[in-house]
């Protein structure tokens, strides 16, 4: 009998534990989940412009600049007939304040800047992007922390050009009825654009920013009501399309 109420003893001592580790689980999992939504949506206060999306937990300069491109795209009555050299300008710096800010991203997958390029290209910039400048985030993050990494900050546009003749982007195509695949040509309304920039970063970040691009040039493209990043040239960086 004493056996019994020694053995019920030590259940309930054993589930009463397992509770309380039950309950430490849910807590600590309610607890990332809260800290992974507050660095995931930084947003809640920027209304986005129905154009462009607004990129995750940006900046507070990001910030503005997305508010200063909402206030173009707001203004603009017939984008088809209209000189978008504005547009061009500050969907740009959009561009460049997000894909070249590291202090604001979670890993190698983070990829800013997407939804300011060519809408086509998008795997293919995606790809690239995680073979090249962001190939080693991860491990940078792990060793230096979010807090230790640049920012963008302080862009100025140079000039904007209009391209007196058509913008040529070849995109390459799968034809599934004969297997094979093939380039096609489409010719857009084109807005060079040159930049040069400044990065935010603590004094006593050991971080190595002398590799960084501070300049470069930037191909905007017409496409279907928005313009979009058709080509991108600064010193690693290759064509958006290529593979």
């Amino acid at each position: 009998m004493k056996k019994n109420k020694k053995s019920r003893r030590v259940f309930q001592i054993l589930m009463l534990v397992l509770l309380n580790v039950l309950v430490v689980c849910i807590l600590l999992a309610i607890i990332n989940l809260k800290k992974q939504a507050n660095q995931t949506d930084d947003n809640t206060n920027v209304e986005s412009n129905g154009l462009y999306v607004a990129p995750s937990n940006m900046t507070d300069y990001q910030k503005e600049l997305y508010e200063e491109l909402s206030v173009i795209v707001s203004n603009i009555k017939d984008i088809e007939n209209e000189d978008l050299s504005d547009l061009s300008a500050s969907v740009a710096k959009n561009f460049i304040a997000d894909y070249f800010s590291w202090g604001n991203k979670r890993g190698s997958y983070d990829i800013g800047g997407i939804d300011f390029v060519y809408g086509p290209y998008h795997n293919n910039f995606a790809f690239n992007a995680r073979d090249y400048f962001y190939n080693d985030l991860d491990l940078i993050l792990n060793q230096y922390g979010s807090e230790n990494l640049p920012l963008v900050d302080n862009i100025v546009i140079d000039s904007v050009e209009k391209q007196d003749e058509k913008y040529l982007v070849s995109i390459l195509v799968h034809d599934y009825t004969n297997d094979t695949d093939y380039y096609e040509d489409n010719y857009y309304d084109a807005y060079l654009v040159k930049a040069h920039w400044d990065y935010k970063i603590p004094t006593d970040s050991s971080f190595d920013l002398s590799k960084f691009p501070t300049n470069g040039n930037l191909m905007m493209v017409l496409r279907d009501g928005r313009i979009e990043l058709g080509y991108f040239h600064e010193k690693w960086i290759r064509e958006l399309g290529d593979e």
